[in-house]
């Protein structure tokens, strides 16, 4: 079945960030839903510390996207 939007945000909400970005190439409605400032504003609340998205150019992980804390670490 169809989860409600509502229930949806707080399943989505209590996840790490890096399993988030992976949900959002499962379709566009999940890529919209997690790009709806209501929601990144939400999860900004939940984790305070930024992160970086870093991106690979090079073999073997070529195409790949890290999500990385400001010490350097990947989440």
């Amino acid at each position: 079945g169809i989860l409600p939007p509502k229930l949806l945000f707080e399943v989505l909400l209590r996840l790490p960030a890096k399993p988030i970005c992976r949900l959002r190439a499962v379709c566009r409605s999940w890529l919209s839903f997690t790009s709806d400032p209501l929601f990144l504003a939400a999860c900004a609340a939940r984790y305070p510390h930024p992160l970086l998205a870093v991106g690979v150019h090079s073999f073997p992980r070529k195409g790949c996207v890290d999500l990385v804390d400001l010490s350097g670490n990947v989440v």
